[in-house]
């Protein structure tokens, strides 16, 4: 499996309006998981990843990551959005969400304020997603921050199936593939002391475009040993 880079988009939080001492950041990065074959199912990927005082992300804390996404070539596509759920101290209680149309997921919006993170825009919800956590439990611990001693990292990673490269050739052939696509953004993230919790913590949004890139399986170049250059060199003229 190759592990190719997307996109990586890192923002600096202000938090003085919560009384918060120090400085956070909160990242969106994307990439794909591609094998070999041209019928292995490959794989596109989502990280979101807050970096704030550990103070915030005490054990039990729900940590809600979200995305929102529309084409800015095509005003007929479908706005989308993407929620990641973790909750501190718990790797299990990861929740990945998809929410089909443009209701707003920012925190003033009427489908967020005064609801639970499992209450919010509940009229958009599409449970039939495809979306998937990634295996690996370390990936959602809380972890120390590079920037600050005073400081933890919450991670949440959403994964897709994006088909073979029979598959998405095919697709491309007939002007239906999704990538080389760009998109306007907006990332945001909010704090719930519990699952059952409507009032939260809501931390700055950001737009931005993000360019959503096409996975290509690279082969590795062949490893060369020892004896065959001294071999090469003795058969050069």
């Amino acid at each position: 499996m190759q592990v190719q880079a997307n996109s990586n988009d890192v923002f600096n939080m202000n938090l003085s309006y919560t009384g918060a001492q120090g400085i956070g950041t909160q990242r969106l990065e994307s990439g794909f998981n591609v094998y070999p074959g041209d019928l292995d199912y490959d794989y596109f990927w989502w990280h979101f990843e807050i970096d704030m005082p550990t103070d915030f992300l005490v054990t039990g804390e729900v940590v809600y990551q979200w995305a929102q996404f529309r084409d800015v070539n095509d005003e007929d596509a479908g706005v989308f959005s993407v929620g990641c759920k973790t909750e501190v101290g718990d790797t299990d209680a990861v929740k990945i969400e998809l929410f089909a149309g443009d209701n707003s997921m920012e925190n003033d919006s009427l489908f967020v304020a005064g609801r639970s993170w499992k209450d919010q825009n509940e009229e958009s919800n599409f449970n039939g997603h495809a979306y998937t956590r990634i295996e690996n439990d370390s990936m959602y611990e809380l972890l120390p921050s590079k920037i600050s001693n005073l400081n933890s990292v919450q991670s949440c990673y959403a994964q897709i199936n994006i088909d073979n490269k029979v598959a998405r050739a095919e697709a491309k052939s007939n002007g239906q593939s999704i990538f080389n696509r760009y998109y306007e953004v907006t990332l945001g993230a909010r704090l719930y002391a519990s699952d059952q919790d409507s009032s939260f913590i809501g931390l700055p949004e950001n737009d931005f475009t993000l360019k959503f890139g096409e996975p290509q399986y690279v082969p590795p170049e062949e490893e060369v040993t020892e004896e065959e250059i001294v071999e090469q060199k003795l058969n050069t003229p």
